[in-house]
This record gives structure tokens, sequence and C-alpha cells, in this order.
């Protein structure tokens, strides 16, 4: 599993019950489960399918199975000024 804090560039992360969808620019690896060998703590996930959104602390994170992990880059690859539309991910809740 990868669980990664969502970094919002806009607005906060919202929820969609309806239709079951969560919207965020990117997220920063946090934690890893020892079988991931794909991200590294620190790295960037620009997207990621059938995620699971919490709210801790007044924070947004998210966590998912390294199968679902669609892009990710190195820390010192990402310009994080740059703003990119928003991907969605849809839940499993």
């Amino acid at each position: 599993m990868i669980f990664g804090e969502i970094v919002e560039t806009k607005q906060s992360a919202i929820i969609l019950p309806d239709s079951s969808k969560a919207e965020f620019d990117y997220m920063i690896v946090v934690a890893k489960g020892s079988a991931v060998d794909t991200v590294e703590v620190g790295d960037i996930v620009m997207n990621a399918s059938n995620v699971d959104i919490y709210e801790i602390n007044g924070k947004s994170y998210a966590r998912f199975p390294k199968g679902n992990l669609i892009f990710a880059t190195k820390v010192d690859n990402f310009d994080q000024s740059l703003k990119k539309p928003k991907f969605t991910s849809k839940l499993v809740h």
C-alpha cells in the first residue's frame, strides 16, 4: 500500500459521493509498504486509481495499492509551481 498527503493548489479536496470520484492535484508519498518498490517516501504521485481518501487533523491523505499507481516522479523532477488540471480517481468506498 501507498499512503500520501494530498496537495491541492487551488481548492480543498472534494469528495463527490454521488459519482464516487475525488479530485486533487497531486500527492506526496509519506509512507509505503515493504513490498512497494516503485516509489519512495517523498516521491510525487501525479495519478492513481481507486484511492481511499482520509481527513486527518485538517489534511487530506490518500491510500491505495501499488498496482493502482499510474504515474509518479521524484521530487527533484517536479516543478511544484506548475498548475495542472485535477485528475479524478474513483473511490472504492
